[in-house]
């Protein structure tokens, strides 16, 4: 499972690790689980383009976050 990290961090959780095993152990994180992170002529796009996706898939602008609280992937990977 791919999860977003404080968003500006893309992780992947072990096998057998869970969103609430990870939060009991690093209480301080902002943990959310994410899609697949996009490739790099994706980002260019996003950039280009004047539009973005948010972590969760939502429609979002290059630097704002969506309704559930997920930054733009320019955001996470501090490309703007």
């Amino acid at each position: 499972m791919r999860i977003i990290i404080n968003d500006n961090h893309v992780g992947k959780l072990k096998e057998g690790i869970s969103i609430s095993d990870f939060k009991k152990r690093y209480p301080k994180h902002d943990i959310k689980k994410c899609n697949e992170p996009p490739n790099m002529e994706d980002l260019q796009d996003m950039f280009y383009d004047g539009y973005c996706y948010a972590s969760d898939g939502c429609n979002v602008e290059p630097d704002g976050k969506c309704q559930h609280g997920h930054s733009s992937w320019l955001l996470v990977y501090g490309l703007i």
